[in-house]
């Protein structure tokens, strides 16, 4: 059990098993019940970077609010509506993200209608380059409900208001199908 000694007298002075720490701590000290607690208000100010925090046996009793604060590592999933899978004219798609980071999942979810004619294929790419393993094909013959899913290996990092597009292309002609593309961006700042 780690020994923790607090100086009243500066105020900012933090000392874990003997040593000095400043800035702000986060550490196993939770062991469940009988575990810390803070009675007021935990302040943090200025720019402050948790790393690789783990927080188990936690219980809020009111609540936590972050404001004016960027999340690195959080996960934004963002939907994307293709109204359309016919592929006559390759058709664009497009958005940017005001935040930098990872592009770690895109599905594809079919709805209006049965790809009959052929095969759509979306393709992804960050400004024109390839995201490597960024391609869905929706088969011919997919149902509304049918789910495509990729895990993008590489070329996946977007940088803030970067354009992020899906081109669609292949021989789908059947007007009522559609998908919702969703993309999952881990913000890297």
């Amino acid at each position: 059990m780690p020994t923790i000694t607090f100086d009243s007298r500066t105020a900012s002075q933090l000392t874990v098993n003997g040593d000095m720490v400043s800035g702000v701590v986060v550490a196993s000290l939770l062991g469940g019940a009988g575990g810390p607690t803070t009675a007021s208000t935990l302040a943090v100010t200025g720019a402050t970077t948790l790393a690789s925090v783990v927080a188990t046996d936690v219980t809020a009793s009111a609540s936590l609010t972050v404001t004016g604060a960027s999340i690195i590592g959080l996960e934004y999933v963002l939907t994307l509506d293709i109204p359309t899978l016919v592929t006559a004219g390759s058709s664009v798609y497009r958005f940017s993200v005001p935040f930098a980071g990872t592009i770690t999942t895109l599905h594809a979810n079919i709805y209006g209608g049965t790809l009959t004619t052929g095969n759509a294929v979306v393709t992804a790419r960050i400004d024109a380059t390839l995201v490597t393993t960024g391609v869905l094909t929706l088969n011919n013959g997919s149902v509304p409900g049918t789910t495509f899913f990729t895990t993008p290996s590489g070329a996946n990092v977007v940088g803030a208001r970067q354009d992020v597009n899906f081109t669609i292309t292949g021989t789908q002609a059947t007007v009522a199908a559609r998908c919702t593309l969703t993309i999952a961006i881990r913000r890297s700042a």
